[in-house]
C-alpha cells in the first residue's frame, strides 16, 4: 500500500517529526511511505505547475494521506498553510477527495489540539475520510510505551485504508458570507488622544467587507491609526526552524527584512494593536501566518504584553470555534488584553457599524484605564507548560528563555513558596481523628475566611471616604 507523507516541517528530512516517520518505515516494510517536504520546497510548487502537478498525481495513485508536521505557533507552519491554500487556489480537492487521512504532530504539546482541529477540517473539505489524529511529544520516540502508542495509530490508519473504513464529519462546513456591508453616516468619533493605535491587515486578502469595515474604524477615530500592511512590507522568508534564536533572540534574517523592525518600532511600542484580517479556509492567510511565525524570535517569551488586542475579521468566524479559540489563546499566552473580536457576520449593516463604533471606543477606553482581563485555563495552561519546559527539556537550547522567565517571575512553582510548604507539613497531624472531623467540618468557612476579610476592609475603606465627604 502506498501512503502520502506530505511534510509539514521547513527543516525537511532533518526533522524531528521525520523520525517519527522514519520509524514506521522500519516497522512497516511493506507498505511505501513515499515522503514530499512541502514546507521546505513550497517556493518551487508555487512557481512551478509542473512541480506541483506531478505532486498531485503521485498524491492521487496513493491509498492514503499522512499529515505530518510540527507545531508553529498553535498551528501549523506558515509554507503548510500556503500548500493547503494552493490546493484550493488550483481545484485539485478532486484529487484529495474520497481518500483516506491521518495527521501526525510533534510538539511539546502546546495547542497541538487546535493544529489537529484545524487539518481534520480541512481534510473534511476536501471531501477525505479523515481516521484519526496522533500528537508526538518530540521525545516520545524515545519511550516504549510511546513507541507502541504509534504502531497502534498507524494500524488503524492502514486498516482503515484497506479496509474503507467509516469516518464521520466532524467539523461543519463554512457557511458563505451573507451581508455585503454597506457603512452608514459615522457618528460621534473617539478620541485616542496620546495613544498610539496600529492597524495590521494585508491587502492582498482582503474582502470587499473587511475594507469597508477598516474604513469604518478609521472614520470612527478623531485620528485615524497607523497601518502595516502585510503585503507591502518585505518578509524574505517563513520561519526557517533553525532555532538560532534560542541562546539570544538573534534571528537568521535580521537585517534582511521588515520583520523583526516591525515588531520591534512598531507594534512594541503601540498602545493598541487591531489585527484586520480575511478568513481564508479555516484560519487567516499564509503569508499572515509566516509574519506570525517569524514573531518566534522571541522564541517562548511574550510577544505584545500589557498590549489592548482587537480583532476586525471578515469570514464565518461562527462556524470555526478552533480559530476563535486560537485567537483567545494567543492573546493571553503573550500577557495582552483582547478586548474585542468584530466579524462581518452581522444581520445588517446598521448592526455592523454599532458593533465598530463601540469597537474602537472599548479599546481606547481599556487602553486608558489599563484594563486586563483575568487568564483563564488557556493562558494559564499554557503558561505551566513553558514554565516546565524552560526550567527542564528545553533549557538548555532555548537559554535566553531562561533568563526572561526567571528575571519577570515566570518560574512560579508552587514548592519554592515557603508558607505553602510549612502548611504542608501540617497533614500528617491533620488527618489525627478528632482534628481531621473539625478541620471536615470547618472547611468550608475555611475557604473563604480570606476572602470575607477583604471584603470588610473594602467595606470600611469605602465607610471612611463616606464620612471625608
Amino acid at each position: 500500500m502506498k501512503i502520502t507523507v506530505l511534510n509539514g516541517s521547513p527543516k525537511g528530512d532533518n526533522s524531528v517529526t521525520m523520525s517519527y516517520i522514519k520509524y514506521l518505515q522500519v516497522v512497516f516494510p511493506e507498505h511505501d511511505f513515499d515522503i514530499r517536504h512541502i514546507a521546505q520546497s513550497i517556493h518551487r510548487l508555487e512557481k512551478d505547475p509542473e512541480i506541483f502537478d506531478t505532486l498531485m498525481q503521485d498524491i492521487k495513485r496513493s491509498d492514503g494521506v499522512l499529515w505530518a508536521f510540527p507545531l508553529y505557533y498553535l498551528l501549523v507552519h506558515g509554507n503548510y498553510k500556503r500548500f493547503i491554500e494552493l490546493i484550493f487556489e488550483r481545484n485539485q480537492q478532486e484529487i484529495f477527495a474520497g481518500k483516506y487521512a491521518a495527521a501526525l504532530s510533534t510538539s511539546i504539546h502546546f495547542f497541538d489540539h487546535t493544529a489537529h482541529n484545524y487539518m481534520q477540517g480541512i481534510c473534511e473539505d476536501l471531501g477525505m475520510h479523515f481516521v484519526r489524529s496522533f500528537s508526538a511529544e518530540m521525545q516520545d520516540l524515545m519511550g516504549e510505551k510511546e513507541r507502541e502508542n504509534l504502531i497502534t495509530f498507524a494500524q488503524e490508519f492502514i486498516e482503515a485504508c484497506q479496509k474503507k473504513a467509516l469516518t464521520r464529519r466532524v467539523f461543519l462546513p463554512l457557511a458563505s458570507q451573507a451581508l455585503q456591508y454597506q457603512p452608514g453616516p459615522t457618528r460621534d468619533q473617539s478620541d485616542p488622544g496620546s495613544l498610539k493605535m496600529i492597524i495590521v491587515t494585508e491587502s492582498g486578502s482582503m474582502s470587499g467587507n473587511l475594507r469597508s469595515m477598516l474604513q469604518r474604524c478609521q472614520q470612527s477615530l478623531a485620528r485615524e491609526a497607523e497601518v502595516i500592511d502585510l503585503s507591502e512590507i518585505k518578509i524574505a522568508g517563513g520561519c526557517l526552524g533553525c532555532v538560532q534564536c534560542g541562546m539570544d533572540n538573534i534571528c537568521a534574517y535580521d537585517g534582511k527584512d521588515d520583520v523583526r523592525p516591525i515588531y520591534e518600532e512598531k507594534l512594541k511600542k503601540a498602545d493598541i494593536i487591531v489585527f484586520a484580517l480575511t478568513m481564508k479556509d479555516r484560519y487567516f492567510s499564509a503569508r499572515w501566518k509566516s509574519f506570525l511565525d517569524r514573531s518566534f524570535y522571541q522564541t517562548h517569551q511574550p510577544t505584545l504584553p500589557d498590549k489592548q488586542i482587537g480583532y476586525l475579521i471578515s469570514g464565518p468566524l461562527r462556524y470555526e470555534p478552533n480559530l476563535r479559540q486560537i485567537l483567545l489563546a494567543s492573546a493571553e499566552i503573550d500577557q495582552a488584553n483582547l478586548v474585542d473580536i468584530i466579524t462581518d457576520e452581522a444581520d445588517t449593516s446598521a448592526e455592523l457599524d454599532l458593533a465598530l463604533d463601540q469597537f474602537t471606543e472599548k479599546l481606547i477606553r481599556n487602553a486608558t484605564i489599563h484594563a486586563k482581563q483575568p487568564r483563564t485555563f488557556l493562558g494559564v495552561g499554557g503558561a505551566k507548560i513553558f514554565r516546565d519546559e524552560m526550567w527542564g527539556n528545553l533549557r538548555f537550547v532555548f537559554q535566553e528563555d531562561y533568563r526572561y522567565f526567571k528575571k519577570h517571575g515566570m518560574l512560579d512553582f508552587p514548592q519554592s513558596r515557603l508558607s505553602l510548604r510549612l502548611t504542608h507539613l501540617l497533614i500528617p497531624f491533620i488527618r489525627l481523628g478528632p482534628v481531621k472531623k473539625q478541620v471536615q467540618e470547618k472547611t468550608k468557612d475555611m475557604m473563604h475566611r480570606a476572602h470575607d476579610q477583604v471584603i470588610k476592609r473594602e467595606e470600611e475603606k469605602r465607610k471612611n471616604k463616606e464620612v471625608k465627604r
